[in-house]
């Protein structure tokens, strides 16, 4: 009863995600600035002070890199800011990992898509499906923005049986790619 129940949620949010066929390039709509408070091509430099003193700043052979944690609607993510050449920030990446079941799992990120659905609007595309390693899946949604920016967001669930419905407990990651401008297409 719990797959058809999960199958059943995920039907729904399939339909409830419509695309934007006919808005190619999410135009009109306008993605963050940046991710929490750093803003799009911010130096590195003001890295720590624009986050309010959170977060650590690791430059190894490349361009510096700014880690911290930090927690929106009681989810807690560990983000890493990236920064090019010239350390200006350019994309985000925000990973929360829990261990859930796979119908738990699905319920967070239906919340986490309801979450940024509700601040940017319908989302470029609807969630794809794939099948991972070890019975689990991933699922990926891309909200595009007009300006070439987006905010790709992504689940992977493990499962039990073949599919992430099961009941058992697994890895589960929701893991937020935040695009800047012009970044979107290029990859």
């Amino acid at each position: 009863m719990q797959v058809r129940v999960v199958a059943i949620g995920l039907i729904g949010f399939l339909i409830w995600v419509p695309t934007l066929a006919a808005s190619p390039g999410g135009a009109g709509k306008r993605g963050p600035d940046g991710f929490g408070n750093i803003p799009y091509g911010s130096s590195s430099e003001d890295a720590i002070r624009l986050n309010h003193g959170n977060g650590e700043i690791v430059q190894n052979n490349g361009p510096p890199i700014l880690t911290y944690r930090t927690s929106i609607q009681g989810m807690t993510f560990n983000v890493t800011q990236n920064y090019d050449k010239n350390h200006k920030a350019v994309d985000a990446i925000v990973v929360s990992t829990t261990t859930e079941s796979g119908q738990d799992c699905i319920a967070q990120f239906n919340y986490v898509l309801a979450l940024l659905q509700s601040t940017y609007g319908e989302a470029g595309s609807a969630p794809l499906q794939e099948q991972t390693g070890g019975n689990g899946v991933s699922y990926k949604v891309l909200f595009e923005f007009n300006r070439s920016d987006g905010i790709e967001a992504e689940l992977t669930a493990a499962g039990t049986g073949g599919s992430a419905t099961g009941s058992g407990a697994g890895p589960c990651t929701i893991r937020l790619h935040y695009l800047p401008p012009g970044w979107v297409g290029h990859f």
